[in-house]
């Protein structure tokens, strides 16, 4: 059986909550495209999936990507996904006669405890992004990046929940805290809103409903495939886009430089 007819044989049958399914979903995905650049993942045989060295690999790539590493949540998100399917392919017997798979054993180390957080950095962040976007920076994406970080500073919320909101998460009175906005944040998210409204506005389709949409068409770079502006933005996009405004934050302020989605979170909990 091939690496990819394991994966898919797997997430045919899976069962349990929507969040599950799709993160399980996302993340063997993701370790098929890596298995794709070691090697030709179309020839890859299941066994070779579930090798060691290569899950140990994709999850260390996640950890140190020097643009956006993954979060905790993330590392045990693809180490939990890797022992499911291990597990699965041992007890359905799919690895064939002779294919007997490493054990997917995966272990992470613990995080360092504690986590340092740079408060004021954070909250100079939030001035500067409440202003107006620096040069060269187009104003719509600026107007993206100081909602997000003002709404990460209002609730806490962990990245995963706050990139996956939708505009119904937000008007919800009791989701993510929206409540406790002051208002230099409200107007920044107020702002946004009017971005996003535009975005959407200039689709064929209709309202995606997601809180984050592209501002700018982008093109995969695999596929080719071309995302018009106004459709969501992944959470990798999201992410990377937060790293980039940070950079160019740092040219209006730079006690800003370094600031992380985990500072900013700091301050939703300072103020529970």
């Amino acid at each position: 059986m091939s690496a990819h007819q394991l994966v898919e044989t797997y997430l045919a049958q899976l069962e349990g909550s929507e969040s599950t399914v799709r993160q399980r979903r996302w993340a063997l995905r993701e370790l098929l495209a890596f298995a794709g650049e070691q090697a030709d993942a179309a020839w890859m045989s299941a066994p070779s999936l579930l090798e060691a060295d290569l899950l140990t690999a994709w999850v260390a790539r996640a950890q140190h990507d020097p643009v956006a590493p993954a979060s905790q949540a993330g590392l045990r998100a693809r180490a939990g996904a890797a022992r499911a399917l291990d597990g699965f392919a041992r007890a359905q017997q799919l690895l064939g006669p002779g294919e007997a798979s490493p054990s997917a054993d995966l272990t992470l180390a613990a995080p360092p405890s504690p986590v340092e957080t740079d408060r004021s950095a954070a909250r100079h962040l939030l001035t500067v992004a409440a202003g107006v976007a620096p040069w060269p920076v187009h104003p719509g994406v600026w107007a993206r990046f100081a909602a997000h970080t003002h709404l990460s500073a209002a609730t806490g919320a962990g990245e995963n929940f706050l990139a996956t909101m939708t505009v119904g998460d937000l008007a919800s009175a009791g989701a993510a805290g929206t409540t406790v906005l002051q208002d230099r944040s409200r107007r920044t998210v107020e702002r946004w809103l009017e971005v996003r409204s535009g975005l959407v506005s200039e689709l064929e389709g209709s309202d995606p409903g997601a809180l984050w949409l592209r501002v700018h068409p982008s093109t995969n770079r695999r596929t080719g495939q071309v995302a018009p502006a106004g459709l969501a933005i992944t959470v990798r996009g999201l992410r990377l886009a937060f790293t980039h405004m940070v950079a160019a934050a740092a040219g209006v302020d730079e006690r800003v430089v370094s600031v992380r989605p985990r500072d900013l979170r700091a301050l939703g909990r300072e103020a529970a």
